[in-house]
C-alpha cells in the first residue's frame, strides 16, 4: 500500500489544537518504502511518545500571503494546518513565510528561513518565485517541496507538486486511444503551457492537426472553424479554460460539432470556473483530474472545518505537510531517497510520488463532464507498478 497522508481527526479537536506553529512530540514512520507502492499517508501516526530531539525537524512553508494571491495562500495555509493535526503526534514544527507573491520576496523568505536552520521548504507557489527559491536552498543542501506545475523550475533538490499538463493529456490521450478515438487534434494558446500541452499531445502520438492562438486572442472563430466545421476529426483536445474556453464552447455549437463523431479532451483548466461543466458543447467530454469522490471529501471537510470552500491548491499543501511530518517522525532527514520513494504516497486526492529528477507523478482519474458534474470513465490507479510512467524533464516533452 501507497504510505498514506492520515485521516482527519474531529472537527472540534481540529478546531482546538490548530496553531500557526505546532510542535508534538513524535511517533515511529511509516513502514514499507521500499515495497512497490509504500505505506499510506492518511492514517494517523502510532501514539508512542519519543524522547524530545535535541532540535525537532522543521520545514518552512513559503506562501504570498499578502498580495493578490492571498486568499488561495490563506487556504494552503489552513489547509497544512490541517494536516499536521491528521498526522497526529509528530515532531515538525512548521514556519509560514510570506513571500509576496514575488522571486525577490520568495527568494528572500527563504533565506530568511535557511537562517532560522529549517530542513525543508515547502513552496513557494509560483515557477518564478521556484526558480528563485530553488539555487539558494540548494546552495544550503535544503530540498524543495514547491508547488509549482512547470516542470522547467524541477531538478537540482527541488520537486514541484503540481498537475503538470503533460501528464494529464499524456493521461487523457491514453484512454482515448484504447477506446479507438485516434487520430486526436488539438488547439492550445500560444504560450508556455500549451507549448506543453502540445509536447505531450505528440508525445502521445496525437498525429491530427493541431493549431494555436495568441492568449490574448478574443476571436477564435478562424481556430475553431478550421478544426471543426469540415472533416471533424474523431477526437479534439482543447488545453485552455475560463472565458477563452467558454467562447469556444459557444463557438462549437455554433459550428455544429457533433458530439457523437468529435469527442472532447481537456486539461484540469476545465475545472477552474465550475460554471464552464454546465456548457452544452462541453458535455461528454473527457479530461484527467484527481479523482473527484477524493477530492470532493478533502473539500467537504476543509468547508466544515474553516467555513468556506478551498482553493484548488489548498489539497497540494495539505500533501506536501503530511509528506514533511511523516518523514520528520521517520528520522531519516529529507533526502532525496526518502523522498522520491518508489511506491510513492496516497495523499488527499490519491497516489504521488515524487521522481528522482524533480517531478512529481500523480495517479489521475479520467472524468466525463455529465451536466455540470463529473463522472469516472477511468479510475485513477491505486499505485506504482513499475517505473515512472512520464519519464525525466527533456524525454518526450
Amino acid at each position: 500500500m501507497p504510505c498514506a497522508l492520515p485521516r482527519p481527526k474531529t472537527p472540534a479537536g481540529l478546531l482546538a489544537a490548530l496553531g500557526l506553529l505546532l510542535l508534538v512530540t513524535g511517533a515511529a514512520g511509516c513502514a514499507g518504502r521500499q515495497e512497490t507502492t509504500g505505506p499510506d499517508l492518511r492514517q494517523p501516526l502510532p501514539d508512542q511518545v519519543e524522547e524530545m530531539p535535541a532540535r525537532p525537524p522543521t520545514a518552512a512553508l513559503l506562501l504570498p500571503l499578502t498580495g493578490q494571491a492571498a486568499p488561495v495562500a490563506q487556504d494552503m495555509l489552513d489547509a497544512a494546518q490541517m494536516a499536521l493535526f491528521d498526522v497526529g503526534a509528530t515532531d515538525l514544527v512548521l514556519k509560514p513565510k510570506d513571500t509576496k507573491g514575488t522571486p525577490e520576496g520568495a527568494a528572500a523568505a527563504a533565506r530568511a528561513a535557511l537562517d532560522e536552520g529549517v530542513d525543508l521548504i515547502l513552496g513557494p507557489l509560483y515557477a518564478a518565485s521556484t526558480g528563485a527559491v530553488g539555487p539558494v536552498a540548494a546552495g544550503a543542501n535544503v530540498r524543495v517541496l514547491a508547488f509549482s506545475n512547470d516542470a522547467g523550475v524541477a531538478g537540482g533538490g527541488t520537486w514541484i507538486l503540481g498537475y503538470r499538463p503533460e501528464e494529464q493529456v499524456m493521461r487523457v490521450m491514453g484512454v482515448a486511444g484504447r477506446n479507438g478515438l485516434s487520430p486526436v487534434a488539438a488547439i492550445a494558446p500560444d504560450d508556455a503551457y500549451g507549448a506543453r500541452a502540445l509536447a505531450a499531445w505528440r508525445g502521445a502520438g496525437g498525429g491530427g492537426r493541431s493549431a494555436v492562438y495568441p492568449p490574448g486572442e478574443t476571436d477564435l472563430a478562424r481556430v475553431v472553424k478550421g478544426m471543426v466545421a469540415s472533416d471533424p476529426p474523431p477526437a479534439l483536445l482543447v488545453a485552455d479554460g475560463g472565458d477563452r474556453l467558454r467562447s469556444m464552447s459557444a463557438l462549437f455549437a455554433y459550428y455544429g460539432l457533433d458530439a457523437a463523431r468529435t469527442r472532447l479532451l481537456g486539461t484540469m483548466l476545465w475545472l477552474e470556473d465550475p460554471t464552464l461543466l454546465a456548457e452544452p458543447a462541453l458535455q461528454g467530454g473527457w479530461l484527467a483530474s484527481v479523482p473527484p469522490d477524493e477530492d470532493g471529501a478533502f473539500a467537504r471537510r476543509f468547508e466544515d472545518l474553516y467555513g468556506r470552500p478551498p482553493a484548488t491548491l489548498a489539497g497540494l499543501a495539505y500533501d506536501a505537510t503530511a509528506l514533511a511530518a511523516v518523514l520528520a517522525n521517520d528520522g531519516r532527514g529529507f533526502d532525496g531517497p526518502q523522498l522520491a520513494a518508489p511506491g510513492g504516497f496516497s495523499g488527499h486526492a490519491g497516489i504521488f510520488r515524487l521522481l528522482p529528477g524533480g517531478l512529481t507523478e500523480h495517479g489521475l482519474a479520467v472524468v466525463e463532464v455529465q451536466n455540470g458534474a463529473l463522472g469516472v470513465v477511468d479510475p485513477a490507479p491505486t499505485g506504482f507498478a513499475g517505473p515512472a510512467l512520464l519519464g525525466e524533464p527533456g524525454l518526450g516533452f
